[in-house]
């Protein structure tokens, strides 16, 4: 799997979330400090989330940073998997 699926898997777990909290996207913008366009660009995969805004997302979420990647990446092999 490619760094852009990687990415866009990600993505898709931090839009579920902060669906799931009933969070606009620029009331999440905000938040973590970036353009609506931005965090849009995150939430498709268009752009990669940096280790920084992903233990922003945790923290604002209340979970464990490495939440996000369980079914995207193995941890074990190195390798990508499909999202759970």
């Amino acid at each position: 799997m490619g760094k852009e699926n990687i990415a866009k898997m990600l993505g898709i777990k931090i839009r579920k979330q902060r669906e799931n909290h009933k969070i606009s996207i620029e009331r999440m913008a905000s938040l973590i400090g970036v353009t609506e366009e931005e965090m849009s660009r995150s939430e498709t995969g268009e752009s990669c989330i940096d280790v920084d805004s992903l233990f922003q997302f945790a923290y604002l979420f209340n979970v464990d940073p490495a939440s996000f990647l369980y079914g995207v990446v193995n941890v074990n092999s190195g390798t990508c998997s499909s999202i759970h």
